[in-house]
């Protein structure tokens, strides 16, 4: 079955060996109403350690070109956990394996810009050298098959995170789009356990309901939702409910929220103040301590909106995966924040909606800093 990223991917692709490139330079960075972020919130900025939970490269690729890397200068971000599970085939145990080892060539030959950080030291020690730390991410164990030697091979590749089920189910567990919803499979229980041994991050942003729930109590270590948003401002089967976002806050987890503007609102234009929503929701949730930001977006913001919008719209249509919107999808992403800059103009909004600065360096990367150092180490 076709997923919402696998429609994407299709388009974005095709036009890719069309030779159709993105529009437009990158924008300075603006707060709320247009006017440029405050300096003084700047300053708090660039002196955090900022990070995005979920970013991709523009064309889903493991290359690192001179736009990805423009953008990641321009962004000022200190880490990212990028996914290198994608790939034009799919996620196969050889697909992703082929992929990650691609990705250690492409971080190689552009060592004076970014590393693979493989712990929360090597974190910060990019942000000491003025580099980018780049965590490697799988959005779905479907290539470990029933292998679970694959856990430990993935980890001595270099990934550090592991998101149990994509939309739909594999030998783990159940994804949020399948039509039922069961939990843990006794190999996904061994899934939980090895990566516990090895400090890896278990991630359950697509997973369903009962895998969320079943994954955050066997689980010894905190887990997390590195992109999603709240069920309770947009009733999707795609964003996460309260109770799971208490129970993944209770075990010291964190969850960032997506700029995924069609899973965010139903307004039929999206602004950064139904994203700053969705932050305050969880805060009043779970805490400000639990709450972060995961794009689940490429790092420079995607220039190819109308294809993705189309790839929506076209997931919307298919009838098996119809409840995951509430409505026919009418964009894609909140603009302001579909920029490499897109923290510190989120810094800026949170602070107009009245945060101090110690919170606003939580949300934009600390909160997922300490989830990180805590877990893997």
């Amino acid at each position: 079955m076709w997923t919402r990223r696998d429609f994407v991917k299709r388009t974005l692709w095709s036009a890719a060996a069309l030779g159709m490139q993105g529009a437009g330079p990158f924008v300075e960075a603006e707060g709320v109403d247009g006017s440029p972020v405050d300096p003084h919130i700047e300053e708090v900025y660039e002196r955090a350690i900022s990070g995005d939970s979920l970013v991709y490269t523009e064309d889903y690729s493991s290359t690192l070109d001179e736009f990805t890397l423009r953008a990641i200068r321009n962004s000022h971000m200190t880490y990212a956990f990028y996914d290198v599970s994608i790939t034009p085939n799919g996620r196969s145990f050889d697909d992703c394996a082929r992929s990650v080892a691609l990705w250690n060539q492409a971080v190689a030959r552009n060592s004076d810009a970014v590393v693979r950080a493989c712990s929360a030291g090597e974190i910060v020690k990019a942000k000491g050298e003025g580099k980018h730390a780049m965590v490697y991410l799988f959005q779905d164990a479907y290539p470990l098959e029933r292998d679970l030697s694959r856990v430990r091979l993935f980890y001595d590749l270099g990934v550090r995170i592991i998101q149990l089920t994509h939309n739909t189910r594999n030998m783990v567990g159940d994804g949020y789009t399948d039509r039922v919803n069961g939990g843990l499979s006794d190999f996904g229980l061994q899934v939980v356990e090895a990566m516990n041994d090895l400090r890896m991050l278990i991630d359950l942003s697509h997973c369903g309901e009962q895998t969320t729930l079943e994954a955050i109590r066997y689980s010894k270590r905190p887990c997390a939702f590195t992109h999603a948003g709240c069920r309770a401002l947009l009733a999707t089967e795609r964003n996460k409910t309260d109770a799971q976002i208490r129970s993944l806050a209770e075990k010291g987890g964190v969850m960032g929220i997506f700029n995924m503007s069609c899973w965010l609102t139903e307004q039929d234009k999206a602004s950064i103040e139904c994203y700053v929503d969705h932050v305050d929701h969880v805060v009043m949730i779970a805490g400000i301590d639990h709450v972060g930001v995961g794009s689940d977006g490429p790092m420079g913001g995607v220039q190819q909106l109308a294809e993705e919008l189309n790839g929506h719209i076209q997931f919307f249509r298919t009838n098996t995966v119809r409840t995951v919107y509430t409505r026919r999808p009418a964009h894609v992403r909140v603009p302001e924040l579909n920029q490499p800059r897109r923290l510190l103009v989120l810094a800026d909004a949170l602070a107009r909606r009245g945060y101090k600065e110690s919170d606003i360096e939580k949300i934009i990367g600390g909160n997922f800093f300490r989830l990180f150092k805590e877990v893997v180490g």
